[in-house]
């Protein structure tokens, strides 16, 4: 692409004209430029227009899309879909004058990458294949090609699959009585000797496999010959058929018995033939069942989240993937079967066209384009074995995926992107990294600027060095979809964190997820979204650079405002369904669509909903009712169906923070802001610390006190002074005491007459309130909309915390004492009514937030 084409025009002048004119060979009359279509946006249907529409006679072939030079191509292509759909063009083809797309459009709804590259010279030899393809004279011969039928799925064999796989694990485990992890264990290593030596038989007729008949001669002999045996046999032939997978496998610690039960279960098996992706999908559905035990869960990520991220990327048959923490690898098995069934349902006579065979493509995917890392041994085996069942176990290999070399030695297949090296790097990876690890290091810490090559670190959470991983191992335009802590995109100590982002890449969509949504992992509530980023272009990344780069959100906006055109817009979106309620349990009905299925929905055909029909008092009851109330529920968020929110924000609008709640609740209370006031200097922290000193402090009893989250402070326990060796907090009657990572959820109360005198945690907050009922002031915060006002201001990684300065800055209204008054007492009818577990409880609730709203409304 030349210097001269700057815009939009310029690339539909200077690069799409003379291609589809001169190279191409379409005629004038063929090229219908600014073609209307009318488009679907949510509840509305809108006229836009479609750059260039290639059409022969009446029928459409071509719809073409014109970017800008600073706009992504790849994974980009939503709305150019709709246009293809609505117009029934077999073809798109999108450029930004820098790189190109060809897209495919099949039945069922499939769309496959042709192609894709630089743009480079407009001559003929360049675009030889996209001319075999879509050229004049060659699109009819390639609209006679009919696309391949896919396949629908054997459920019936992939349940009988799946019960397969889960006899041979009940077989280990009532056999030998190992736990199901360990017992998950054995099986990945007895299918991987099937698999081994089913390969070697395959290459020589004469090679001979394991047989039930040789373990029991062996253990005939004796129980240690039979053990010896075994773990030589399975020695040999793995390092045999699978190299690459032999230095990570310890031998196999059954007992002679139990091998041969399972050899003679596998004896009809076939691991590598027949049904391949069948088995492959019964044994991913296997396993998260066995995955939720004590020390496997954590390497689990729900299928919704994989499917939902999977979708979001758009995954292309010219992509190459990494998941650079794959645990059990979710988004490999995905990945894979996304881009397999790309080239299963390509034509043949465009497969040739594209210089290819359909195995070679396979091949191809299988060999240099998924990859997979992790440190865990489990998790790495485990991993093999599921991409092994789907046809191929070569491309995940264990070790720190933050140094540059695997625990072997060698380098990683995926190195971080050179400009100098084309082939480098990776176009898409697919993330959800384990949360609250540190990178100890000082070898890899010192490769970071968050690690110590700013200031000097003893440690850094992984999930943060993971992020900038990426964007160092990302082509230009490549994209990041990953699973981080909430905390990441709102706390004040990782500010430095989103300005490098910032810098770096454009923010596509940030999606919360419900705090439940990893509770089939082991993590019962833990606040975390999806960050879908895709790396600047070199020529954007240029701008920022010329700018003086981005330390902080003011300069961001300064660039943004000297360079319009780097204004992107940002889809984000509130998730509340995911198909399993927090105790696990599947709700989703066939048919029925999760809030997650119509985000994804909302995001690749570009449309949302209107935050201005939110009603947020509703929007709060929703999410906060009564969940504070019910002890088993007292942390969680996101069990009710329907209840999605997606918007857009542009660049320009970010605040330091990136969390799609903030921006909800900030837009709604700036409409209820001319009747409201901040609490300010009317609530003054107090620090009133005490540790036993004197003998007759030492010999004192003292009440510890809590907050539970009805909001009553009790006598957690009595203790001697001597018992108190760090400093407590000494509270006084009329104090305001809550816990700091627990007030979103009500654990706010008044220390009254009866445990006035008593000590708090030093963790917890005490408050001193000024020109303020300190009654009115609790029932407030404990109504859901302050509830979700909480959770919004409060900051940190993983757990949130509510600072004095937070509750300072928090607007309360302008309300009269008569109003006050009512706020107490329907506060104290709630509490008359938790004691009593009342049906009456969740009408007070509602009541007080109708309360609230009424004070609020103009």
């Amino acid at each position: 692409m030349t210097n001269s084409v700057v815009s939009e025009r310029d690339v539909e002048v200077k690069i799409i004209t003379p291609l589809f004119r001169d190279i191409l060979g379409y005629q004038d009359s063929e090229m219908h430029w600014a073609v209307p279509v009318d488009m679907n946006l949510g509840r509305e249907v809108r006229k836009k227009e479609a750059d260039l529409l290639i059409k022969r006679q009446s029928e459409a072939l071509i719809v073409v899309e014109a970017k800008k030079p600073t706009e992504a191509v790849f994974g980009a292509t939503g709305q150019t879909d709709s246009y293809a759909f609505a117009l029934q063009t077999p073809f798109s083809f999108i450029t930004n004058g820098r790189e190109f797309v060809l897209r495919a459009y099949y039945h069922g709804n499939k769309r496959v990458d042709l192609l894709s590259g630089p743009v480079g010279k407009l001559n003929k030899r360049s675009f030889s294949k996209l001319a075999k393809l879509i050229g004049a004279d060659q699109i009819a011969s390639t609209l006679q090609d009919s696309a391949t039928e896919s396949r629908t799925p054997d459920v019936e064999k992939i349940k009988d699959y799946r019960r397969f796989f889960k006899s041979l694990h009940s077989a280990i485990r009532d056999g030998d009585k190992l736990d199901p992890a360990a017992a998950f264990d054995e099986l990945s290593k007895m299918l991987l000797m099937s698999a081994a030596d089913e390969f070697l038989l395959a290459k020589n007729p004469k090679h001979k496999r394991l047989t039930s008949a040789d373990v029991d001669s062996w253990a005939a002999t004796s129980v240690e010959k039979a053990k010896r045996s075994v773990k030589v046999h399975f020695e040999e032939v793995v390092r045999a058929a699978f190299p690459l997978l032999s230095e990570e496998t310890s031998e196999i610690e059954l007992s002679p018995s139990t091998t041969s039960e399972l050899l003679k279960k596998l004896e009809p098996f076939s691991v590598r033939s027949d049904d391949i992706d069948l088995k492959g999908r019964a044994f991913e559905e296997f396993l998260p069942s066995q995955l939720r035990g004590k020390g496997l869960g954590q390497y689990f990520t729900p299928r919704p989240i994989v499917d939902f991220m999977c979708e979001l990327a758009d995954i292309s048959l010219n992509d190459t993937v990494l998941d650079f923490a794959c645990g059990s690898g979710g988004f490999l098995i995905k990945a894979y079967e996304k881009m397999r069934g790309e080239v299963d349902i390509l034509p043949p006579g465009t497969i040739k066209r594209l210089g290819a065979t359909r195995e070679s493509l396979i091949e191809d995917i299988k060999s240099s384009q998924i990859f997979g890392i992790d440190a865990e041994p489990r998790a790495a085996r485990t991993a093999r074995m599921n991409m092994l069942l789907w046809g191929d176990g070569r491309c995940v290999v264990r070790g720190n995926a933050l140094a540059e070399t695997d625990y072997s030695g060698t380098q990683y297949p995926v190195s971080d992107y050179s400009a100098d090296e084309p082939e480098s790097g990776c176009s898409l990876i697919l993330a959800n990294p384990p949360f609250g690890a540190r990178e100890k290091e000082k070898e890899v810490l010192s490769e970071y600027v968050f690690g110590s090559q700013k200031k000097t670190r003893k440690s850094q959470k992984t999930e943060v060095l993971f992020v900038e991983k990426a964007l160092r191992l990302l082509r230009p335009e490549g994209r990041l979809l990953i699973v981080l802590p909430t905390g990441l995109l709102s706390a004040d100590s990782y500010s430095g964190l989103r300005s490098h982002i910032l810098e770096r890449a454009r923010i596509r969509a940030i999606v919360n997820l419900p705090t439940h949504t990893f509770v089939q992992s082991g993590v019962p509530t833990v606040n975390t979204v999806v960050l879908y980023l895709q790396k600047h272009s070199e020529e954007v990344a240029k701008k920022f650079q010329d700018n003086g780069g981005v330390s902080d959100a003011a300069e961001f906006q300064e660039i943004v405002s000297k360079c319009p055109e780097l204004d992107f817009e940002i889809f984000m979106a509130d998730c509340e369904d995911v198909g399993f309620e927090p105790n696990g349990k599947i709700t989703k009905k066939p048919g029925e669509k999760t809030d997650l299925e119509m985000i994804a929905n909302d995001f690749l055909s570009e449309s949302h909903d209107d935050l201005a029909e939110l009603d947020i008092f509703d929007y709060a009851e929703r999410l906060y009712g009564t969940k504070s109330l019910r002890r088993r529920e007292q942390t969680v968020r996101g069990s009710v169906k329907d209840r999605k929110i997606s918007f857009v924000k542009r660049a320009s609008e970010l605040a330091d923070r990136m969390d799609p709640s903030y921006y909800i609740f900030i837009k709604k209370i700036a409409e209820l802001s001319d009747q409201m006031e901040p609490l300010g200097q009317r609530v003054q922290s107090v620090s009133n610390r005490f540790l036993p000193d004197t003998d007759a402090e030492l010999d004192a009893e003292y009440p510890l006190l809590s907050v539970s989250s009805d909001g009553k402070v009790t006598i957690r326990e009595v203790v001697r002074g001597e018992d108190i060796s760090t400093p407590q907090k000494l509270v006084e009657e009329g104090n305001i005491v809550y816990n700091p990572m627990r007030a979103n959820i009500g654990s706010i109360g008044l220390i009254g007459e009866a445990v006035a005198g008593g000590l708090v945690s030093p963790d917890y907050h005490v408050i001193e309130v000024n020109d303020l009922d300190a009654e009115y002031l609790i029932g407030l915060l404990r109504t859901p909309f302050y509830k979700l006002y909480i959770d919004i201001i409060t900051t940190g990684s993983i757990r949130d915390r509510l600072y004095p300065k937070d509750l300072q800055r928090i607007l309360v209204p302008k309300s009269k004492r008569q109003q006050q008054t009512a706020i107490k007492q329907l506060q104290g009818k709630i509490d008359e009514e938790y004691v009593r577990s009342s049906e009456a409880l969740v009408g007070h609730v509602r009541g007080l937030n109708e309360m609230v709203r009424t004070m609020l409304e103009k």
